[in-house]
C-alpha cells in the first residue's frame, strides 16, 4: 500500500511537472504545442512543433497497461521537455509541485551546488559549461558502496565500473569504464528508488551526456556496456548479497562471470579505476596517432 501510495503521488509530481514545461514551451512564439493531461481519467498527450513546420515531440500513454507504464512514461515525457527547454532556452518560471512526503528543507538558503575532492563547485543548473576531472571521480565511485551499503562487504562502484569494462570489447571499455561516472556527482541512487524520481533521472542523463562528450566517447553507449552491467549485478548478487531468490529473479537468466569477485578498500579502488582509465586513454592515443 506504502509503495502505491508513493506512485501515486510521483505521478501527480510528474503531471504538475508536465504541464508547467508544457506550458512553458507553449509560450514561447517559436512554438505550437497540443495537449491534453487527464491523469484522473488514465491517459495524456503531448503534440510540440517549431515554427509551425518541424515536428519536434510527440508522447502520448495511457494507464490500461497499470501506472508503472504511465510513470515510465510521464518520465520520458518530462525530461524530453527539459531537453527542449533546455536547447531553445525556455525559462520555466517557476517549480511543480511537490508529493505529500516530501519534507521541507530549512529557510536556509541551499545553492544547487556541491563542492567535489579538488574543491571547485558543481552547478547543478549549469552542468554543460562543468569541467570533468577524472582525479574527483574516482575518489567519489571508489567511497561509494554498490547497493545502498547493503553488502557484505564494503564495494565500490569504482571497482564495479573497472570490472564491467572487463567484459566488453576494447572500444567500449572506456565507455562501460564511466557507464556510473555520473554518480559522482549525484550519489549513487538504487535503480527501484530512482525510477520515482524523474527529475534526478533529467539531471544524471544530462551529466552524463556532457561528461562522455567531454572525454569523446560516443553517447548512448553501446548495447554490451548495458549487458556486461548485468552481468555484473548477477556476479555481485552471488558473491556479496544476502540470498534472496525472489527479489533477483529477473536476472535468473543471466550466468555470473567464474571470478569471484575480492572487494577492494577504497584506496585500492581509486587506484585501479585511475589505472584503467589512464590505459585506455593511452592505447586510444596510440591508435589515432597510428591511423
Amino acid at each position: 500500500m506504502q509503495t502505491n501510495s508513493i506512485l501515486k503521488e510521483s505521478i501527480a509530481a510528474g503531471k504538475d511537472e508536465m504541464l508547467l514545461l508544457t506550458n512553458a514551451i507553449a509560450d514561447d512564439v517559436r512554438f505550437s504545442v497540443q495537449h491534453q493531461i487527464a491523469l484522473d481519467k488514465g491517459y495524456f498527450f503531448i503534440d510540440v512543433w517549431k515554427d509551425g513546420l518541424n515536428h519536434c515531440y510527440l508522447s502520448n500513454a495511457n494507464s490500461w497497461p497499470g501506472e508503472n507504464y504511465l510513470f515510465e512514461k510521464i518520465q520520458e515525457t518530462v525530461s524530453k521537455l527539459r531537453e527542449i527547454c533546455k536547447e531553445f532556452d525556455i525559462t520555466v518560471t517557476s517549480t511543480p509541485a511537490k508529493p505529500n512526503n516530501v519534507v521541507p528543507l530549512s529557510n536556509a538558503h541551499v545553492p544547487p551546488k556541491v563542492q567535489l575532492r579538488s574543491g571547485t563547485m558543481f552547478d547543478y543548473t549549469n552542468i554543460k559549461h562543468m569541467l570533468f576531472d577524472i582525479e574527483d571521480i574516482a575518489h567519489a565511485l571508489s567511497n561509494m558502496c554498490r547497493f545502498n551499503g547493503h553488502t557484505n562487504k564494503f564495494y565500490s562502484v569504482a571497482q564495479h565500473s573497472v570490472l564491467v569494462s572487463e567484459l566488453v570489447p576494447e572500444e567500449h571499455a572506456l565507455a562501460a569504464l564511466l557507464h556510473d561516472a555520473a554518480e559522482a556527482y549525484c550519489g549513487d541512487m538504487v535503480s527501484p528508488l530512482k525510477q520515482l524520481l524523474p527529475v534526478y533521472q533529467s539531471i544524471h542523463t544530462t551529466i552524463e551526456q556532457n561528461l562522455y562528450r567531454s572525454v569523446g566517447v560516443e553517447w548512448p553507449v553501446h548495447a554490451c556496456v548495458k549487458d556486461a552491467d548485468v552481468k555484473m549485478l548477477a556476479t555481485e548478487v552471488r558473491d556479496l548479497m544476502t540470498p534472496h531468490p525472489a527479489h533477483w529473479a529477473f536476472i535468473s537468466d543471466q550466468v555470473p562471470c567464474e571470478e569471484i569477485i575480492h572487494p577492494l578498500p577504497p584506496m585500492g579502488a581509486k587506484e585501479l579505476f585511475l589505472d584503467r582509465y589512464f590505459s585506455l586513454q593511452a592505447k586510444a592515443a596510440a591508435l589515432a596517432a597510428n591511423a
